[in-house]
């Protein structure tokens, strides 16, 4: 990959980053077949100074919680030999060019059809858009999952001179919601509903309708308000019927 196609991060505000002194924040993002051998990280890096970059972003886990630095808990990118830390390679090569390293996470996004490695079986990590099913995202709202990411950073910053860790992904798909045990239970307990009730068994059964969102609802019960108070949750009941609206906003 030539280094013109990666995208390039380029900071507004100049900011003195540490010791180092800079002020003019020139980056790039790294994926993990840039640095996952020796050879290939040298020759990277020496494309970063010749560029006059001065951050590298590496990409230090994605893909099915595959990392890109020696851990116990998580797989290791499957091009990594046994003998090769890459991460702590990377940082040495750039620190001695004057380039700042920032590890760069994918928090949100699973990156891969399912989990590997340790966390293959931590299904119950996932976005769960009907029960029983799974979708290749965390769920953020879990506090283990949070946790776990949380000391996977903390294990990066104890081991490494890294000079920041890059937050990405820190979001749901936008598409579905989770109805997890963790999730429906959270929001039985914060708006005493039970939202696995609405449609019974087949439960969650929706079609997808396109419009503008309800302002002012006549019948519906609103359950969670926007800041502007606008509705993002409602439900509606007529006779045996019942209807969540979600307000698309509601989903971010």
């Amino acid at each position: 990959m030539s280094i013109t196609a990666l995208l390039l991060a380029v900071s507004l505000a100049a900011a003195i980053q540490g010791a180092t002194g800079i002020k003019e924040h020139r980056g790039v993002w790294l994926h993990p077949s840039e640095f996952s051998k020796a050879e290939d990280c040298d020759k990277f890096v020496e494309r970063m100074a010749a560029a006059r970059l001065n951050v590298a972003y590496p990409l230090v886990w994605y893909r099915g919680g595959q990392a890109s630095w020696r851990t116990d808990a998580c797989a290791m990118d499957a091009a990594v030999t046994a003998d090769y830390d890459p991460l702590g390679y990377l940082v040495d090569r750039c620190h001695e060019k004057g380039l700042q390293v920032h590890a760069w996470f994918v928090n949100g996004a699973l990156g891969a059809p399912k989990a590997l490695g340790p966390l293959a079986n931590r299904t119950d990590w996932l976005v769960h858009p009907a029960p029983g099913k799974t979708t290749g995202w965390w769920d953020l709202g879990n506090p283990e999952v949070r946790e776990f990411q949380k000391n996977l950073m903390v294990e990066v910053l104890r081991k490494y001179d890294v000079d920041g860790v890059h937050f990405d992904y820190i979001r749901y798909s936008g598409q579905v919601l989770c109805f997890c045990d963790h999730c429906t239970a959270e929001f039985r307990q914060l708006h005493g509903h039970d939202v696995m009730t609405l449609a019974g068994e087949s439960f969650p059964l929706a079609r997808a309708i396109s419009g503008n969102p309800i302002a002012h609802p006549t019948t519906a019960k609103v359950l969670v308000a926007l800041d502007d108070g606008t509705p993002a949750i409602a439900v509606n009941e007529l006779g045996q019927g019942r209807v969540l609206l979600l307000n698309w906003h509601a989903y971010r």
